[in-house]
């Protein structure tokens, strides 16, 4: 099952909106480079009423892109992730057929909760979504695994500053030292959902909310 669901979502040719941290830029970086992936947007979704999904095509719809480092729980939006928490096994269930999504937690079996109100959280996935992208790819053998160290040494050099220049200046430095592209520098606006407001859909994505699976 997973396997055929990592060959739809790890194809070539996709489009993506990635998570606004170095973690999700770098994600998209290694996807652009070794699946020709096309970067239509970035994603804010801390729960703050600032949030916003922001695009290059104003008129781009949401269910033609991949969220990488996003957790979406509309089943016609397809994602990467890592930060995933399900509250109970049918919410797992219905991630799951929705056949769209990859989570190694979720693969894994470790956010589902438990009878006695506990889970195995504890347990879960503990990199990044960059990292798991990437021993992704290692697997369907199309990069080599010393791509892992690189990127701890990038993430664990930005995770040393709260500066923003610093973060976008170790990020240059690891694409330069890889041949791996930036990010384009692209002119991009809020999202405005249907009519102007932020929809159903919209709000799922940055409130990472389960409504659609009441």
């Amino acid at each position: 099952m997973w396997d055929n669901i990592i060959k739809n979502i790890f194809a070539q040719n996709q489009k993506f909106i990635t998570s606004n941290d170095a973690d999700g830029k770098l994600a998209g970086m290694l996807l652009s480079k070794y699946l020709n992936w096309e970067f239509a947007g970035l994603c804010d979704y801390s729960g703050q009423e600032s949030d916003e999904i922001w695009l290059v095509d104003p008129d781009f719809d949401l269910v033609d892109a991949v969220f990488v480092g996003v957790p979406v729980a509309d089943p016609d939006i397809s994602c990467i992730d890592t930060h995933f928490v399900a509250p109970d096994e049918a919410f797992i269930d219905t991630y799951i057929d929705s056949g769209n999504k990859i989570n190694p937690n979720v693969m894994n079996g470790l956010v589902r909760w438990n009878d006695d109100n506990s889970s195995d959280f504890d347990k879960k996935y503990s990199f990044g979504t960059t990292h798991f992208i990437a021993e992704t790819l290692i697997k369907l053998g199309l990069i080599t695994e010393d791509i892992l160290i690189k990127v701890d040494e990038v993430l664990d050099s930005i995770s040393d500053s709260d500066s923003k220049s610093i973060s976008d200046s170790k990020i240059e430095e690891f694409a330069k030292a890889n041949d791996i592209p930036l990010l384009p520098s692209a002119e991009m606006v809020p999202f405005e959902g249907l009519n102007g407001k932020k929809d159903a859909v919209h709000k799922a994505v940055l409130n990472n909310v389960s409504l659609f699976f009441r």
